[in-house]
């Protein structure tokens, strides 16, 4: 009997080999290379994964867009969680992740582009404070903000990293200058979770910009709920005004010092909570600890910039030689020459969600 034509598609459609699925043994072992900051080997494994025909689910496209943001390719690993955003807009947990990858990839754009603009890197890099009452404001307009904007749509979303991105957001908002956003964020995120390491960072961050308006007469005032969160008691107090409360200087830093404290606990691996240490200790007058936090992080990242920055401000501040900051600017041209840009991460660590 004769075969059609329509019967003759249908026969050779139902002999197609169906869509290859991913790997998983690649998949699980660029994962562990990821974990293990082999970006170039996670990057070879799935770029292999893609060159046998295989359609990349979320997973494999959410780490490449990961391994991308890592090797600080910004624009590629951008596109790549703004399709994934607009892929799994109705999938929960993944949309979660991929905007919080998008935001933490703005994030890392912008420090790139901006640095830090905390109060306290503003007060050791000798610029001068503006404002009366309130906190300076960051002169870039646009700087941080696609952070904030992508963080602050995804949190009346999230149900499973709450916590982790009001810690991030609350950075994002400590680089604007908006301080009282980034204590309400923060809190609200140290409430949520204990475990998480980069909540007791950023707030100890906070709380060092805190202490350098104190210290440049530009006091920033708690209100009584923040006080008692942070565990402050009546004799902290210098004077009340109105509903917040204004609070001896030394309070803030031995705020930082102790959110920073159970930061260690919880991740002694992390640089960026011993160049905050060294700060802390510093302007505390504590000479051994400020030594042993400043050797831990030298054997840690002894090329870092935000590292030789710390450093150098130290050395000025405790009247060092001209040989001394000579070198140490010398030093900082060289690493700022030659670097890859990757002292960022020492700012606050690349927490993507895998």
């Amino acid at each position: 009997m004769a075969i059609s034509s329509r019967q003759k598609t249908v026969k050779k459609s139902a002999k197609r080999k169906p869509e290859k699925a991913p790997n998983r043994r690649s998949l699980i072992l660029a994962e562990l290379s990821y974990q293990r900051g082999e970006i170039g080997k996670t990057m070879q494994l799935l770029k292999r994964m893609r060159s046998d025909s295989v359609t990349p689910g979320f997973k494999e496209e959410n780490l490449y867009g990961c391994s991308l943001g890592l090797g600080l390719e910004i624009k590629k690993s951008t596109r790549v969680f703004e399709k994934l955003s607009r892929k799994f807009r109705k999938s929960g947990l993944y949309y979660e992740k991929a905007r919080f990858n998008l935001g933490l990839v703005h994030l890392y754009r912008d420090l790139l582009e901006y640095g830090d603009q905390t109060v306290t890197k503003q007060a050791m890099t000798g610029q001068v404070l503006i404002g009366q009452d309130s906190p300076p404001m960051v002169n870039y307009q646009k700087a941080f903000q696609d952070s904030i904007d992508v963080w602050s749509e995804l949190l009346p979303k999230t149900k499973h990293y709450r916590n982790i991105v009001l810690a991030f957001l609350a950075y994002a908002f400590l680089l604007r200058g908006d301080l009282q956003k980034a204590l309400d964020a923060i809190q609200e995120s140290l409430s949520l979770s204990k475990s998480f390491y980069i909540s007791y960072y950023v707030a100890a961050k906070i709380f060092l910009d805190f202490y350098f308006l104190t210290d440049d007469g530009i006091s920033f005032t708690l209100p009584p709920e923040s006080f008692q969160f942070f565990n402050c008691n009546k004799d902290d107090v210098l004077k009340e005004e109105e509903d917040r409360l204004r609070v001896f200087s030394d309070v803030y830093i031995r705020t930082a010092q102790d959110l920073l404290a159970e930061a260690l606990k919880k991740n002694p691996n992390a640089p960026e909570l011993y160049i905050s240490m060294i700060i802390c200790t510093y302007c505390f007058g504590q000479d051994e600890e400020l030594q042993r936090y400043l050797n831990d992080a030298e054997a840690m990242i002894p090329e870092s910039k935000v590292l030789l920055d710390t450093v150098y401000w130290l050395v000025r501040e405790s009247s060092g030689s001209p040989g001394d900051i000579k070198v140490l600017l010398n030093r900082l041209k060289e690493v700022g020459e030659g670097s890859s840009n990757s002292h960022v991460f020492h700012l606050i660590a690349p927490y993507y969600l895998i």
